[in-house]
Protein backbone atom coordinates (compact mmCIF):
# COMPACT_ATOMS: atom_id res chain seq x y z
CA UNK A 1 0.00 0.00 0.00
CA UNK A 2 2.78 2.41 0.94
CA UNK A 3 4.74 1.62 -2.23
CA UNK A 4 1.63 2.04 -4.38
CA UNK A 5 0.80 5.44 -2.87
CA UNK A 6 4.42 6.54 -3.15
CA UNK A 7 4.69 5.64 -6.84
CA UNK A 8 1.30 7.23 -7.52
CA UNK A 9 2.26 10.49 -5.85
CA UNK A 10 5.75 10.55 -7.35
CA UNK A 11 4.59 10.05 -10.93
CA UNK A 12 1.17 11.75 -10.55
CA UNK A 13 -0.50 8.58 -11.80
CA UNK A 14 -3.93 9.44 -10.36
CA UNK A 15 -3.81 12.91 -11.92
CA UNK A 16 -2.17 12.40 -15.29
CA UNK A 17 -1.58 8.83 -16.38
CA UNK A 18 -4.94 7.36 -15.40
CA UNK A 19 -6.74 10.51 -16.58
CA UNK A 20 -5.15 10.02 -19.99
CA UNK A 21 -6.92 6.64 -20.15
CA UNK A 22 -10.21 8.17 -19.03
CA UNK A 23 -10.08 6.95 -15.40
CA UNK A 24 -11.54 9.72 -13.21
CA UNK A 25 -9.75 10.71 -9.99
CA UNK A 26 -12.73 9.81 -7.76
CA UNK A 27 -12.56 6.24 -9.07
CA UNK A 28 -8.86 6.08 -8.25
CA UNK A 29 -9.47 7.51 -4.77
CA UNK A 30 -12.26 4.97 -4.29
CA UNK A 31 -9.95 2.12 -5.28
CA UNK A 32 -7.35 3.35 -2.79
CA UNK A 33 -10.07 3.55 -0.16
CA UNK A 34 -11.06 -0.06 -0.81
CA UNK A 35 -7.40 -1.15 -0.57
CA UNK A 36 -7.14 0.79 2.69
CA UNK A 37 -10.22 -0.97 4.08
CA UNK A 38 -8.78 -4.34 3.07
CA UNK A 39 -5.57 -3.42 4.89
CA UNK A 40 -7.55 -2.40 7.99
CA UNK A 41 -9.53 -5.63 7.87
CA UNK A 42 -6.34 -7.66 7.88
CA UNK A 43 -4.20 -5.57 10.27
CA UNK A 44 -6.57 -3.82 12.70
CA UNK A 45 -5.48 -5.88 15.72
CA UNK A 46 -1.80 -5.12 15.14
CA UNK A 47 -2.55 -1.42 14.57
CA UNK A 48 -4.47 -1.22 17.87
CA UNK A 49 -1.67 -3.04 19.73
CA UNK A 50 1.16 -0.98 18.31
CA UNK A 51 0.57 2.73 17.61
CA UNK A 52 -3.09 3.47 16.92
CA UNK A 53 -2.81 7.23 17.51
CA UNK A 54 -0.02 7.59 14.93
CA UNK A 55 -1.95 5.48 12.44
CA UNK A 56 -5.17 7.48 12.87
CA UNK A 57 -3.23 10.75 12.67
CA UNK A 58 -1.63 9.64 9.39
CA UNK A 59 -4.94 8.53 7.88
CA UNK A 60 -6.73 11.74 8.91
CA UNK A 61 -3.98 13.97 7.53
CA UNK A 62 -3.64 12.05 4.27
CA UNK A 63 -7.42 12.03 3.93
CA UNK A 64 -7.46 15.78 4.54
CA UNK A 65 -4.92 16.26 1.77
CA UNK A 66 -7.08 14.25 -0.65
CA UNK A 67 -10.18 16.18 0.44
CA UNK A 68 -8.48 19.54 -0.10
CA UNK A 69 -7.25 18.37 -3.51
CA UNK A 70 -10.73 17.17 -4.48
CA UNK A 71 -12.74 20.16 -3.26
CA UNK A 72 -10.51 23.10 -4.11
CA UNK A 73 -9.14 23.34 -7.63
CA UNK A 74 -7.16 26.55 -7.46
CA UNK A 75 -3.49 27.40 -7.66
CA UNK A 76 -3.79 29.77 -4.71
CA UNK A 77 -0.76 29.49 -2.45
CA UNK A 78 -2.85 28.76 0.68
CA UNK A 79 -4.54 25.77 -0.94
CA UNK A 80 -1.19 24.41 -2.03
CA UNK A 81 0.33 24.97 1.42
CA UNK A 82 -2.60 23.26 3.18
CA UNK A 83 -2.77 20.35 0.75
CA UNK A 84 0.96 19.71 0.62
CA UNK A 85 1.40 20.47 4.32
CA UNK A 86 -1.21 17.95 5.43
CA UNK A 87 0.22 15.44 2.95
CA UNK A 88 3.77 15.94 4.25
CA UNK A 89 2.79 15.63 7.92
CA UNK A 90 0.55 12.65 7.04
CA UNK A 91 3.43 10.92 5.26
CA UNK A 92 5.65 11.64 8.25
CA UNK A 93 3.07 10.15 10.64
CA UNK A 94 2.60 7.14 8.32
CA UNK A 95 6.36 6.51 8.26
CA UNK A 96 6.60 7.07 12.02
CA UNK A 97 3.85 4.50 12.57
CA UNK A 98 5.64 1.82 10.58
CA UNK A 99 9.09 2.61 12.02
CA UNK A 100 7.75 2.59 15.59
CA UNK A 101 5.66 -0.53 15.01
CA UNK A 102 8.63 -2.33 13.47
CA UNK A 103 10.85 -1.27 16.35
CA UNK A 104 8.36 -2.60 18.91
CA UNK A 105 7.89 -5.89 17.06
CA UNK A 106 11.64 -6.41 16.73
CA UNK A 107 12.18 -5.62 20.43
CA UNK A 108 9.42 -8.08 21.35
CA UNK A 109 10.96 -10.76 19.12
CA UNK A 110 14.34 -10.26 20.80
CA UNK A 111 12.77 -10.76 24.23
CA UNK A 112 10.76 -13.82 23.17
CA UNK A 113 12.36 -15.44 20.13
CA UNK A 114 10.25 -18.03 18.36
CA UNK A 115 11.79 -21.47 17.91
CA UNK A 116 12.98 -22.22 14.40
CA UNK A 117 11.50 -25.24 12.67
Amino acid sequence: MTALLTVDDLFLIHENALGYFGVPQPLTYGAYGVLGLIYLTVAWRQILQLEPLLFVTAVVLLGSSVTIDSLFHSDHVLRIVFEDGTKFVGITAWAAFFVTASWKLLAEEQKNPRPVG
